[in-house]
C-alpha cells in the first residue's frame, strides 16, 4: 500500500456517486472551506474548485465511475488521485457514515498524507482494460456452461468426459443426441447455442484486444 504525500493549500475529498457527488474542501490546517453536494456536472465542479486554484488537490475513492472526473481534472491541470477503496474504509472506520462524513474523511486523508493510493489507469488504456474485463466475464460464462453440460451427462449416467468435445463448435453438436429424453436433448441444444454465441463474442474480443495491445505497446 502506498500513501500519498502531497503539499497543497487546499484538499478536496469527494464521495462520488452515479449522479451526484459530495465535496469537502479543507485547508492545510483542517478548516472546512466548502462542504456541499453537487450533481455530476463538469461545469458545476469547475465552478466550485475555481476559487481554490491553482493550489488544490482532489481525491476520490476508486469506484466504477471516476473516469470522467479524472479527465476533467487532467484537462484543467488539477492534481487528481484515486484512493484504494478497501484501505480508505479501514482508515476511516466509524459507527456512522454518510456522504457528508465520507467526503470529509477523504479530505482529511489527503490533508494528513494518509490517502491510500490506487492505480489510476491512463486514459488511453482504460478501454482496453474494460475489454479485458468483459472478455473475462464471457470466458467465465463459457466455462460455467461447459460444467453444466458435463454435469448433465453425469447426472444421467453418462460418465465420459465431454469437455474436449464441447470446445469444438462442430463436434459439440453431436452431444445433444446422446440423450434419449426430448427435454434433456432440447436443454443440451440450447447450451450448444449459447456456447456458439460465446465463442463468437470471445473471438471478436480477442481480435480487438490484440489490436489495441499492439497500439499501446508496439514491438
Amino acid at each position: 500500500m502506498q500513501l500519498l504525500s502531497v503539499k497543497a493549500k487546499y484538499y478536496c475529498g469527494i464521495d462520488l456517486h452515479a449522479r451526484s457527488m459530495y465535496l469537502c474542501v479543507t485547508t492545510k490546517a483542517g478548516t472546512i472551506k466548502y462542504h456541499q453536494e453537487l450533481t455530476n456536472d463538469a461545469t458545476q465542479f469547475l465552478a466550485m474548485v475555481k476559487p481554490f486554484l491553482p493550489s488544490i488537490v482532489v481525491g476520490v475513492e476508486s469506484t466504477y465511475n471516476w473516469y470522467w472526473l479524472a479527465d476533467i481534472c487532467t484537462a484543467h491541470k488539477i492534481p487528481f488521485h484515486v484512493g484504494h477503496a478497501l484501505y480508505i474504509k479501514r482508515f476511516t472506520a466509524r459507527k456512522q457514515a454518510n456522504d457528508r462524513i465520507d467526503s470529509r474523511s477523504i479530505a482529511e486523508l489527503l490533508r494528513t498524507n494518509r490517502f491510500p493510493l490506487a492505480y489510476g489507469y491512463p486514459r488511453e488504456m482504460r478501454i482496453t482494460r474494460d475489454l479485458l474485463r468483459r472478455r473475462h466475464m464471457f470466458v467465465r460464462r463459457r466455462a460455467g456452461t461447459y460444467t453444466h453440460m458435463q454435469n448433465s451427462f453425469t447426472q444421467y449416467g453418462q460418465f465420459e468426459s465431454v469437455y474436449d468435445t464441447m470446445r469444438s463448435k462442430t463436434e459439440r453438436q453431436n452431444l445433444p443426441p446422446r440423450f434419449d429424453d426430448d427435454e434433456l436433448r432440447f436443454n443440451a441444444e440450447r447450451d450448444c447455442d449459447y456456447l456458439d454465441a460465446l465463442d463468437s463474442i470471445i473471438w471478436k474480443l480477442n481480435r480487438r484486444i490484440r489490436k489495441q495491445a499492439v497500439y499501446h505497446d508496439p514491438v
